[in-house]
Order: structure tokens, then C-alpha cells, then sequence
């Protein structure tokens, strides 16, 4: 499965099921909350956090930020539960 090269979850290709597998980081740090990347350009739109880690709520919108560096994204692979 190729992984894209830019994605966003308002991407008519946008795949939930894809994306909850999908490890993005920036610059090695693990980005959570991710909204849209762009491997090429070197982007992350993210929901913000405070030091807590909950998301930063302005007024009734969650606020988002932008974080720049090198983006990777891997897949990761599916578990099977036990038996």
C-alpha cells in the first residue's frame, strides 16, 4: 500500500481505516492529532495542545497550529488480537 505523499481529512481520498495506521512525525517527534500533512513542503496542521496534552479550545473551535521540519510517515502494520 503506498502511502501518500500529502493527506488531509478533507481529501476526497482521505481513508479513516488507512489513517489510524499511519505514524507521522516531525523532525522524529511523533506529531498526535494530525489533521493534514505534506511530506514534500515539510508540514504538519495539527490540533494544538496544552502541557497537559488535552486540545486548546478557543472559543467553540479547537485550535490548530502548523509545525515545520522533516516529515516522515510510516505505516503501521495491523495486529491480530491473540487466540
Amino acid at each position: 500500500m503506498d502511502i501518500p505523499r500529502a493527506l488531509s481529512v478533507h481529501s476526497p481520498i482521505y481513508d479513516p481505516a488507512l489513517s489510524a495506521r499511519l505514524r507521522i512525525t516531525v523532525d522524529g517527534q511523533v506529531q498526535r492529532y494530525a489533521i493534514a500533512y505534506d511530506i514534500d513542503a515539510g508540514t504538519v496542521l495539527r490540533q494544538a495542545v496544552n502541557a497537559e496534552g488535552k486540545c486548546i479550545i478557543v472559543g467553540d473551535e479547537i485550535k490548530h497550529e502548523w509545525v515545520r521540519g522533516l516529515v516522515e510517515v510510516t505505516l503501521i502494520e495491523a495486529t491480530t488480537p491473540a487466540s
